[in-house]
């Protein structure tokens, strides 16, 4: 019998409702027996492979749960800047103020490569690796998915030891991932994350997209939740079919959206983050400027309707990196007086008292059915959409700024 095979340890990993699906486990098996799955909500969690384990337990040491990682290199106070890209036409097609993709080109420029996270061919989102500018768009815009890791830490490690620049981008919870597996410092990476309200399921995002397709009849190969047609502060919802048409929506009424921020589909994990505490772990901590200049006075007010970035660099390594960017106007800014409006960046999620019952019905009944009784706007809410939607915007941005004085 074989000795070794007796003493075999089994790795004990964090419970399903702790863990993250980062994939940090995954990535530092040597043996490739980690595999992650989706669990019963469609979540990612690591499933072990016992007769492939070796039990070196070099997953449990590289959970970001079960060993938490400090920024040792973290400034006491972030430095905190407004930001938006000197490109019109960049910034138009941004979420905010296209500081990502001033982020992004700066790596790209010095051959460098980006990770993030896009749609794939079946509009399953996952992390990818692009090495240059015309794939940029890709990565751009809001996903409000859970993004499949798969092996691209493993990747990403490739290009820094031969010497490559790479900029990642992700949650706080992937960020942290990525720092466990390294497990040490590279000069040439830039870890990003962002202000995070929380992770949906992915089970949950393509029955959605299967109940629109049914309805429009066409297949959707990509979605932008955050159209700036109307201002950044309204945000409209494009959903691009495979033969090029496009079909626009309220994002606010959408039933996704709706569900998504009324907490209803998130991870559990979400509801209790171990990643908001700042100094975050990452270099960079990316977001939309919301509410800027109603607390502090900003000069550049004309520039908010076309959105703004939030930069929160939370060490020297990314603030060196940002004072770096040409094509990005920066304003410093105050840390509180960015966070205030962004409380999704210091605070988790309320879990929703019928999150549980949410899945559970899913389960059971269906999309169409959970849509409507969980994923609908009502009272006040309602008719706050109704008043913006029908509102001229011109109006709106009136109320807005007089607002800001």
């Amino acid at each position: 019998m074989d000795q070794k095979n007796d003493s075999k340890q089994t790795p004990i990993l964090c419970h399903d409702d702790t863990c993250t699906g980062c994939s940090a486990c995954a990535n530092i098996c040597p043996v490739n027996a980690i595999e992650l799955k989706p669990n019963d909500e469609g979540f990612y969690r690591p499933n072990i492979d016992a007769s492939q384990c070796i039990g070196c337990l070099l997953c449990e040491k590289h959970c970001p749960i079960c060993n938490p990682l400090l920024n040792k290199t973290a400034q006491k106070e972030p430095r905190t800047f407004a930001a938006w890209h000197k490109s019109p036409e960049v910034r138009r097609v941004s979420s905010s103020g296209g500081a990502f993709s001033a982020l992004a080109k700066t790596i790209l420029d010095d051959d460098g490569c980006v990770v993030g996270a896009a749609y794939d061919e079946n509009m399953q989102v996952r992390h990818i690796m692009i090495e240059s500018e015309h794939e940029l768009s890709r990565l751009r815009l809001s996903k409000y998915v859970q993004s499949f890791i798969g092996d691209i830490f493993k990747t990403l490690k490739k290009q820094l030891e031969q010497g490559r620049k790479v900029l990642f981008v992700g949650t706080p919870c992937q960020a942290a991932g990525l720092k466990s597996f390294l497990n040490r410092s590279y000069d040439n990476l830039i870890v990003c994350d962002f202000i995070c309200h929380g992770v949906p399921s992915a089970m949950v995002f393509f029955q959605w997209v299967k109940w629109l397709e049914k309805i429009y009849s066409k297949k959707i190969i990509s979605v932008n939740f955050r159209d700036k047609r109307k201002g950044w502060y309204d945000p409209i919802r494009v959903l691009t079919f495979s033969d090029g048409h496009k079909a626009v929506a309220n994002v606010k009424e959408d039933s996704y959206v709706v569900g998504y921020y009324g907490n209803c589909d998130l991870q559990y994990c979400c509801y209790d983050c171990q990643f908001l505490k700042f100094p975050h772990v990452s270099d960079l901590t990316l977001g939309d400027y919301w509410g800027i200049g109603k607390t502090i006075h900003f000069e550049n007010k004309s520039e908010i309707e076309n959105g703004i970035s939030l930069i929160i660099a939370n060490n020297d390594h990314g603030l060196s990196f940002v004072l770096q960017c040409h094509d990005i106007f920066l304003v410093e800014r105050d840390v509180d007086d960015a966070l205030i409006r962004n409380q999704a960046g210091v605070h988790s999620s309320l879990k929703n008292p019928q999150r549980d019952s949410f899945y559970q019905d899913l389960k059971a009944y269906g999309f169409e059915f959970v849509r409507q009784k969980y994923m609908q706007l009502h009272g006040i809410k309602r008719l706050i959409s109704l008043f913006k939607r029908y509102s001229p915007r011109l109006l709106l941005i009136y109320l807005r700024n007089r607002n800001l004085k």
